[in-house]
C-alpha cells in the first residue's frame, strides 16, 4: 500500500510524507487439530521536508492446537524493530502470549446444557528505545498471568 500526504499550509509546503507499507500473511492447517500463521511486514515512512526515512520492520508466528475436544492452547510470538535514515533512534520491541482452555457444560434442565470454559493466559512484552538525539534509553519489560471463567446462562 502507498499513501502521500501533500500538506498545502503556507510556509509548510514542504511537510510531505510517502508511506509505503508491504505485508504478507501465510495460514495453514498443519494437521487436523494445528493450524499455524505466520506474517512479515515492511513499511517505509518519508518525511521530505527534513529527508529522514522511517523504517518499520515486523514478523510473527501463532499456532492453534486443539488438544483433546475439551482442551485448548493458542500462542504466539512478534516482533517490530524501528530506525531511520539519520540513525537518530532505534526501537525495538518483541511479545509472546500463550493462552490454555478447558471447555465444558454443565446440565440445565430441559435437555439443555450450559457451556463454559476456563483458561489461563501468559503474556510477556519487552520494549527497547534508544533515542540517540536526545541520548536516552528505555528497557521495559512487563509480563502477566491471569486466568478466568466463563459460563453462558442462554
Amino acid at each position: 500500500m502507498l499513501n502521500d500526504q501533500d500538506n498545502r499550509q503556507t510556509g509548510r509546503n514542504q511537510a510531505d510524507f510517502k508511506v509505503l507499507t508491504q505485508d504478507i500473511n501465510i495460514g495453514a492447517q498443519a494437521t487436523e487439530s494445528i493450524n499455524l500463521s505466520g506474517n512479515a511486514s515492511f513499511g517505509k515512512n518519508t518525511d521530505q521536508e527534513q529527508g529522514l526515512d522511517r523504517e518499520t520492520r515486523s514478523w510473527g508466528v501463532n499456532v492453534d492446537w486443539r488438544i483433546t475436544p475439551r482442551w485448548a492452547f493458542n500462542g504466539g510470538y512478534s516482533t517490530t524493530e524501528q530506525d531511520d535514515s539519520q540513525d537518530l533512534s532505534v526501537n525495538t520491541s518483541a511479545s509472546v502470549n500463550a493462552q490454555l482452555n478447558w471447555s465444558f457444560s454443565i446440565p440445565a434442565g430441559g435437555g439443555k446444557r450450559l457451556p463454559g470454559q476456563v483458561f489461563v493466559r501468559y503474556a510477556l512484552q519487552d520494549n527497547d528505545l534508544e533515542d540517540r538525539f536526545f541520548g536516552f534509553e528505555s528497557n521495559v519489560r512487563t509480563w502477566s498471568v491471569n486466568s478466568g471463567f466463563g459460563l453462558s446462562l442462554f
